[in-house]
C-alpha cells in the first residue's frame, strides 16, 4: 500500500509545528528539490491557519519534534517576493524554490521566470 501523503504531511505539521491541520485543509501544490544540496524532492502543501504569530510560536514551542526548525520567521508576503533570493533571509533551497512556486501561483509565469533566471539550479513543477 501507498503512503497517505496527507496523513503524512498532517503528521510533520503537528510533530513540528505542533499546529493541528485536517487533512481536507491540506492542499497539495507542487513538488520543490534543490539541485544544490539534494536531489531529494520535497512535497508543498498550503492551507489556512486561523491563528495569530504568537498563537503559532506558543505552539511551535510545545512541539514534539520542535528541535527541526532553527526558527520560525514571520516575514510580509510583498517584502518576501520582493527579498526572494537576498542572503539575509537564510532561506535553504528547498524554502526558495517554495516561494517561487507561490509567486507564480500569485503572480504568473512572467513574475516566476524573471525570479528565476537570477537563481539558477531550482526546479519548480506544479501541480494543475
Amino acid at each position: 500500500a501507498y503512503p497517505n501523503l496527507y496523513f503524512s504531511a498532517r503528521k510533520q505539521i503537528k510533530d513540528e509545528l505542533g499546529l493541528d491541520i485536517e487533512e481536507k485543509d491540506l492542499n497539495l501544490s507542487g513538488i520543490v528539490r534543490d539541485d544544490h544540496v539534494s536531489y531529494n524532492a520535497s512535497l508543498m502543501f498550503e492551507t489556512r491557519v486561523d491563528m495569530g504569530i504568537r498563537e503559532i510560536l506558543d505552539a511551535s514551542g510545545k512541539a514534539k519534534d520542535k528541535y527541526e526548525h532553527e526558527s520560525i520567521k514571520f516575514i510580509p508576503v510583498e517584502e518576501l517576493f520582493d527579498r526572494l533570493g537576498d542572503d539575509t533571509l537564510n532561506m535553504n533551497g528547498i524554502s526558495i524554490g517554495m516561494v517561487l512556486l507561490r509567486g507564480r501561483r500569485l503572480f504568473g509565469q512572467e513574475w516566476y521566470d524573471s525570479r528565476k533566471e537570477s537563481m539558477p539550479g531550482y526546479e519548480v513543477v506544479e501541480r494543475d
